[in-house]
């Protein structure tokens, strides 16, 4: 191919293009597309109104920003927020008044309690921190903790006794405690745990203690060995059964329902 031929192959298709964008130029100024107070977004087709202005449908109007506020570059909402110290009441902005032993938040649209005080509506309350306790280190309602060796009852930090096979643990009411492996919690003691035949240590502080082996299921202070019928099986667990498919549990046994 000849010098001359592809220049033309080059020409054409470029004078093409430029025409395309020229009468999509012309039409976007025919049209008048762009209002007053407006102008073409950076990336994409449309427009955007300036600071000041938001759209409504077809136009751009001024944004009446009250006292107390300044505008924002967001397209959304109102088009304004409120200073430091100020709070938005329908379309003003309100001063926060903040009680004594109180600050204003690092947003500074809210106020906040010093530490070893509580809120109580608009005030700020004083903690009442009982003896053997503390302020916590995050705050919130009752703002105090019970010293190492007590526990929170009421408004109090009562002494933690460790009953005999018993240790202490941290709760979340303070220090407290839990009985040894093979004892259980009653009262204010640690006592045995009778583990009945084909029976064994659940390691559970709650309940009985104790757990029957597969093929058996609790009975009082018993573990009795489970009776499969007939078409049954174990279930997942051990301590019961289920109908082998496609037979159905009823009255005790496995039968094939209708």
């Amino acid at each position: 191919m000849s010098q001359s031929s592809k220049s033309k192959h080059i020409f054409w298709p470029l004078l093409l293009a430029i025409g395309i964008i020229m009468m999509g130029l012309g039409s976007v100024a025919a049209n008048g597309t762009i209002p007053d107070n407006a102008k073409t977004n950076r990336y994409g087709d449309g427009w955007r109104c300036i600071l000041g202005f938001r759209r409504d449908e077809n136009r751009c109007i001024a944004i009446k920003v009250p006292e107390n506020a300044y505008l924002t570059s967001s397209s959304f909402g109102t088009g304004w927020e409120c200073s430091r110290g100020f709070k938005q009441v329908d379309q003003f902005c309100k001063k926060i008044n903040i009680p004594k032993n109180a600050y204003l938040n690092s947003y500074g649209d809210k106020w906040e309690c010093d530490r070893g005080y509580l809120r109580s509506k608009n005030a700020c309350l004083a903690i009442k921190i009982p003896e053997n306790g503390y302020l916590s280190q995050f705050g919130g309602d009752p703002g105090w903790e019970c010293e190492r060796g007590f526990r929170k009852t009421d408004n109090s930090c009562i002494a933690v006794t460790i009953p005999r096979n018993g240790y202490s643990v941290e709760t979340a009411h303070g220090r407290g405690w839990k009985c040894n492996r093979g004892f259980i919690g009653i009262d204010n003691a640690c006592i045995a745990i009778k583990v009945p035949k084909h029976g064994f240590l659940s390691g559970s502080s709650n309940g009985t203690g104790w757990d029957c082996e597969r093929g058996y299921r609790a009975s009082e202070t018993k573990c009795l060995a489970i009776k499969l019928p007939q078409n049954a099986h174990l279930n997942y667990s051990g301590n019961d059964w289920t109908c082998n498919q496609p037979y159905q549990r009823q009255d005790g046994k496995c039968v094939i329902t209708q």
